[in-house]
């Protein structure tokens, strides 16, 4: 499912921001100074990718997307960001890149966090 459809799902369901529980807007025609509308409706995972939970299996019925207010989301990332030092960012987004040109080592659902984090060290 691409995330333009789950965001449609989503807001469908329930046009509420999950975190503040104001009304989003389903599209980012409002700009505001040239920034996104901060009501503007984003994807946002529960789990952030930096923490290795997030690499465990999911249980069945388990909901890890949900439909974000702009700003709640930016703010969500912004301060978990900043809980971590620069050097256990890099470490625990091993995963993830954001340079087309990197190689990022892709990691599969594991059963259980402790396996993510030995994988994760090796």
């Amino acid at each position: 499912m691409s995330n333009r459809s789950l965001k449609l799902e989503l807001w469908q369901a329930d046009p509420r921001c999950h975190w503040c529980h104001r009304v989003t807007t389903l599209t980012d025609i409002k700009r505001i100074e040239g920034r996104a509308d901060p009501l503007m409706a984003t994807i946002d995972h529960v789990v952030s990718r930096i923490y290795p939970h997030r690499w465990v299996k999911k249980k069945k019925g388990q909901r890890r997307k949900v439909l974000s207010c702009y700003e709640c989301n930016h703010k969500r990332s912004v301060q978990e960001t900043l809980s971590l030092s620069r050097s256990e960012v890099v470490k625990r987004s091993k995963g993830f890149s954001l340079n087309p040109r990197g190689k990022p080592k892709i990691i599969k659902p594991l059963p259980t966090a402790r396996e993510t984090l030995a994988r994760l060290n090796t």
